[in-house]
């Protein structure tokens, strides 16, 4: 497809590219994951996570090698979270400050520049400010544009919920624009806002060390996504599907 690329603004054959890299997906054996909508009827299969044609070549390449390269390295390969989830909170730590939160930046600008009903992102002029930073490989302070995490597992297991994901979606908290987003074991927070953080929410949030502190939840207590698997699991329960929650099941749950 020819078109306008998003982010060098070039005229050229576009890439379908993800709004949420591939890598975060869960597959089975036949490369499907399972798609859990609001409506919480029985799941379909997918083979492709959220895709649009927004970056030429060259900036998907860009955005490949600085950001999800990176990103993969540090969240999967250095294992930063553990398999199961204990206690109520936990350190994240051992994180690249700059990659990993122009990682996150960059999910964020993907999902404003999308025309995916499964997004509802519009930053406004913080769009320009952050793919400036994404083309500067400029992360800015940790008061620019917070990231804060809820580390998420599944109910019975307590294992992490990898394979859950969902695009980035619009709130507020205390008066502040916060955007939502699940993947990687984690519902994670971008504030969008002039107004400074409470100083609690401050001290959780990535800081320059690399290190962040993280709630950890049961992913039903997630609100953004809780009521996706409440309506799926009751009516696995009412239909006698097979159990979501079954350990050692290896399809990917997303709500969108």
């Amino acid at each position: 497809m020819i078109g306008t690329c998003k982010f060098c603004a070039a005229e050229a054959k576009l890439q379908n590219s993800h709004i949420i890299p591939e890598f975060f997906y869960r597959y089975d054996d036949r490369h499907r994951f399972l798609n859990v909508d609001m409506t919480g009827r029985y799941p379909g299969f997918e083979q492709k996570g959220t895709r649009e044609y927004l970056l030429c070549r060259p900036c998907e390449q860009y955005f490949n090698d600085q950001f999800e390269k990176p990103m993969k390295r540090m969240w999967f390969d250095r294992h930063i979270l553990p398999e199961v989830l204990t206690g109520d909170g936990i350190i994240i730590s051992g994180l690249d400050y700059a990659p990993f939160k122009l990682f996150h930046l960059s999910v964020l600008w993907r999902a404003a520049v999308s025309t995916s009903a499964a997004t509802t992102v519009l930053l406004g002029p913080h769009e320009e400010r952050i793919r400036n930073m994404l083309a500067k490989l400029d992360p800015g302070p940790p008061t620019r544009y917070p990231i804060i995490s809820r580390a998420l597992y599944l109910p019975k297991t307590r294992e992490v919920a990898q394979g859950v994901v969902s695009m980035p979606h619009a709130g507020r908290n205390d008066g502040q624009v916060v955007y939502s987003t699940v993947f990687g074991g984690c519902a994670w927070y971008y504030v969008v806002s002039s107004h400074n953080l409470d100083d609690t929410i401050q001290e959780w949030a990535l800081n320059e060390n690399g290190r962040m502190f993280a709630l950890v939840d049961e992913l039903r207590e997630v609100q953004e996504i809780g009521a996706v698997f409440e309506n799926y699991e009751n009516n696995a329960n009412s239909n006698k599907w097979q159990d979501p929650w079954k350990r050692g099941r290896r399809l990917t749950s997303r709500s969108s």
